[in-house]
């Protein structure tokens, strides 16, 4: 019942007085996310609020109630279905209307990627390669061109995709490979961004030409790598400024993290 009076094509009286409805009673989304928690009910309350997100002013309801943060945490479920079900939803959200989710993550751009990186950051192969899948088709949009410049200037979140092009996955190789040429591609790159694409760019080089992707979309990929390796051998030297970078453990405490951005000697290091 809450699905079809969710779907469009009633009276537009009837329309308005249920998502008004909705957005005045910001209990409702609070239900419906925690519905993730009870794996019984959990998809029920799930199709329920995608059925919210085909409304605009419904989407921005829930995105400012900071709900979305809820959905990220449940998209890590140890449940598959659940897991699955709660990234579904987060897909709708963010790319059902996109001039809304626009907006709020450029607003909330430090607090939603970091919570977003958790799910790159994972280690379970379905959470990153969603996450990196949506990912890319944000960034990507124009119409989130002030949130993916946030991001590209980053060197954290550059950090986490210059280790996902080294995943035992392919998938996630060449996924990673379509979020990593952006931060290569970016004009005005920040100087933590640029130093440490400097001083990796030879394995970074090496480990793009070994990359594969699916027959479909062969041709396309093998122009966008060919584009990124000829940008790195290109990169100048960033200019030598006084800079305290801190160093870098991408890897966690494995021995084998190959990305280095500290100093040595006042200058940033290779790796």
């Amino acid at each position: 019942l809450c699905c079809t009076l969710l779907w469009s094509g009633w009276p537009h009286q009837v329309d308005n007085h249920v998502t008004e409805y909705l957005r005045s009673h910001p209990q409702v989304y609070n239900v419906l996310v925690e519905g993730f928690a009870n794996e019984e009910v959990a998809l029920h309350y799930g199709e329920v609020l995608r059925s919210c997100a085909r409304h605009r002013h419904l989407v921005n309801a829930l995105l400012e109630s900071g709900l979305v943060f809820e959905l990220v945490k449940y998209a890590r479920s140890p449940s598959l279905e659940i897991a699955s079900d709660a990234f579904h939803s987060l897909r709708k959200f963010l790319l059902g209307h996109k001039d809304v989710s626009a907006s709020w993550i450029a607003n909330n751009s430090d607090k939603f990627f970091k919570a977003y990186n958790e799910l790159l950051r994972s280690g379970e192969y379905v959470a990153q390669r969603q996450a990196e899948n949506l990912l890319a088709d944000v960034l990507l949009d124009m119409r989130f061109c002030r949130s993916m410049t946030i991001y590209v200037n980053d060197e954290h979140n550059l950090q986490i995709h210059m280790n996902l092009l080294k995943d035992a996955s392919k998938v996630i190789m060449v996924q990673a490979f379509h979020v990593f040429k952006l931060f290569v591609a970016n004009p005005q790159k920040s100087h933590k961004v640029h130093r440490i694409l400097y001083n990796n760019r030879d394995k970074l080089i090496a480990l793009l030409q070994t990359l594969c992707p699916t027959k479909s979309t062969k041709q396309a990929f093998a122009v966008d790598q060919l584009s990124v390796i000829g940008t790195l051998r290109d990169l100048q030297s960033p200019a030598l400024a006084p800079c305290k970078c801190p160093s870098v453990d991408v890897c966690g405490s494995s021995s084998e993290s190959w990305i280095e951005s500290g100093t040595r000697g006042g200058a940033c290091s290779e790796f």
